[in-house]
């Protein structure tokens, strides 16, 4: 059969120029002049809507796939037209649930003999909901979608119904059927993603033994966690890395070392087999061990992301958390002895927050240090806890153009005063750098480590030491860092500051050669525009870069260009999203 899979935009983009759309357009209070998001996590195509292209594929049928996040609603328009498939099946998170709702639409005026199937968090939560509110879509896929959408794909082209199929939502005349729960998958027996794309985000297993009270894992894929095998796991690596050339990945396990011994023996597969590429993870406190995170750091991992969400032993417990501030210390101390990264996770506004909490929370981010923190304002999502709590009807999100529904839950009184902080900026900020010494001391414990010399090579470069930052630059290289194009940005940021402008501009150049780095895009930019301005005003601020998302913003990974389907052999018609800003 033809398929086709689509990863919707958030709402109808407005081409550049045009006016607003009047309905169905960006919400009230977003301007709809500017980027949807400039979060690359977010423009990544869901890894689900890969997993069920490479099954597909692999069964035999003709498949394509386009991430169309970012793009103008007149691009998709073009794209529809000349669409031909025998299902259509959408990604929908709340956040792009109302660009989904049109692109059904659309689909359904334009190819009304075609099936339409969604799958994905939002719709899993709310399967009737969304038969009732998009009446062009006639299937909804719940919960881990591989098997049932095979199984969906099989039955059509067999002519058979598909009511009452297991993991499945489907009409009935005026009657909405839920099949029954669909067994979980073997996670194995999948054709991995990487097989066909080379997607930066990677998952190794599926679910989270915890039930935070926030957080709808447990919604998609239940309360056990299931793991691919290490030897998968491995596989799956080295195919992104040696054979898709990536060499910056993010594992985005909802707890990567749940399983420690596991973990344990990833990163020592990985050391084994030589697989050189740099990485991050999302975990928890309680789920790391000294070994763990030593054995972590000899196998690449750069930055481990921590959800704390919250200081205070009271708030912790109101939320589900299980977990203390004093393991949190206890692995920040741990992962920052091995020279990683540590970037916490907070959320502002749970239940029973006061004042004094917050006082807590930034008194314990001052005693700990870590390298970065990312706060966000509770958000209330279909399938969690806190949205069942909230009293919210069921049909909410389909009667509100809110992107999702944000809420400070705390004293009323502290409210106002988060909201006006956090849209100042204070969603994002860097407590703690290393120094010179402390780069030293890691050095100490892994003196044959490639990025541990990169790094202190990083830290003598913001100190102004650059005879020494550009030895331990270049030690890493020789070392066989695997990001060369790191080391050649922040060569030139140390050539420029030493007044060697075409040294500079060469190595800038030599970054970008080899990959995207938006450090060094960026840093040429700057240096092009002072040189074209024949070199007046003041210099530059060219910035060093130690840890940053590298992606080839291409599909259907990424919302880049592509020629309409059937158009290549005359003059190629292509299309494309919004500019491609690329955060770390």
């Amino acid at each position: 059969m033809k398929i086709v899979l689509l990863y919707p935009p958030p709402w109808k983009i407005v081409e550049p120029g045009k006016r607003p759309y009047a309905t169905e357009g960006a919400p009230q209070g977003i301007d709809p002049s500017l980027p949807v998001t400039t979060d690359v996590d977010t423009l990544t195509c869901p890894n689900g809507v890969l997993s069920l292209a490479a099954q597909a594929m692999d069964a035999g049928h003709e498949v394509s796939t386009y991430n169309l996040y970012d793009f103008p609603w007149g691009n998709i328009e073009a794209l529809v037209e000349v669409l031909d498939a025998d299902v259509f099946g959408l990604s929908c998170f709340t956040g792009n649930r109302r660009g989904m709702a049109a692109l059904a639409a659309l689909l359904r005026e334009r190819h009304p003999q075609a099936h339409i199937t969604v799958g994905g968090p939002h719709v899993t939560a709310l399967a009737k909901e969304t038969l009732r509110y998009v009446p062009a879509i006639d299937t909804v896929v719940i919960g881990e979608g591989e098997a049932t959408f095979a199984d969906l794909v099989q039955r059509l082209e067999d002519g058979k119904p598909v009511a009452g199929l297991p993991g499945l939502a489907s009409r009935e005349g005026d009657d909405i059927i839920v099949g029954p729960p669909r067994q979980a998958v073997e996670l194995d027996t999948l054709t991995a993603a990487s097989k066909f794309f080379p997607s930066r985000i990677v998952l190794t297993s599926r679910g989270c033994p915890f039930n935070c009270s926030f957080c709808g894992s447990e919604a998609i894929w239940g309360r056990k966690v299931r793991y691919h095998s290490v030897d998968y796991t491995l596989d799956m690596l080295q195919t992104l890395v040696e054979e898709h050339g990536l060499r910056m990945l993010a594992i985005k396990d909802d707890t990567f070392s749940a399983n420690r011994k596991r973990a344990t023996a990833i990163c020592q597969g990985i050391i084994d087999r030589g697989i050189n590429f740099l990485w991050s993870c999302d975990t928890r406190a309680n789920c790391v061990s000294d070994e763990v995170l030593r054995m972590m750091r000899l196998a690449g991992c750069q930055r481990v992301s921590i959800g704390v969400e919250s200081a205070d032993p009271d708030v912790l417990e109101t939320i589900g958390k299980r977990i203390t501030p004093e393991q949190t210390l206890e692995a920040t101390r741990l992962a920052q002895k091995y020279g990683m990264h540590v970037r916490y996770y907070m959320i502002l506004g749970n239940r029973g927050e006061t004042h004094e909490t917050l006082e807590t929370n930034l008194n314990f981010i001052r005693e700990a240090r870590p390298n970065e923190v990312l706060t966000y304002l509770l958000t209330l999502l279909p399938g969690t806890e806190e949205y069942t709590l909230s009293g919210l009807p069921d049909d909410f999100y389909f009667t509100t153009d809110l992107p999702v529904l944000q809420r400070y839950l705390g004293d009323p009184a502290v409210g106002p005063r988060v909201v006006k902080w956090l849209s100042k900026g204070g969603s994002s900020f860097r407590p703690w750098r290393y120094g010179v010494a402390d780069r030293r001391a890691v050095l100490d414990i892994f003196p044959e480590h490639h990025a541990t010399h990169f790094d202190l090579g990083v830290a003598y470069a913001e100190a102004g030491q650059f005879e020494e930052a550009e030895t331990f630059l270049c030690r890493a290289g020789e070392m066989d860092f695997p990001i060369p194009a790191l080391i050649a940005n922040n060569r030139a940021v140390i050539a420029f500051q030493q007044g060697k402008m075409e040294q500079a501009a060469s190595l800038l150049e030599e970054a970008q050669e080899s990959m995207y780095l938006q450090a060094a895009a960026i840093n040429a930019y700057k240096l092009n525009q002072w040189r074209d301005a024949r070199e007046e005003g003041p210099l530059p601020t060219l910035d060093l870069s130690s840890w940053q998302a590298l992606v080839n913003p291409a599909q259907p990974v990424l919302p880049g260009p592509f020629a309409l389907p059937g158009k290549e052999s005359d003059a190629p018609v292509y299309l494309c999203g919004q500019s491609l800003p690329i955060m770390s």
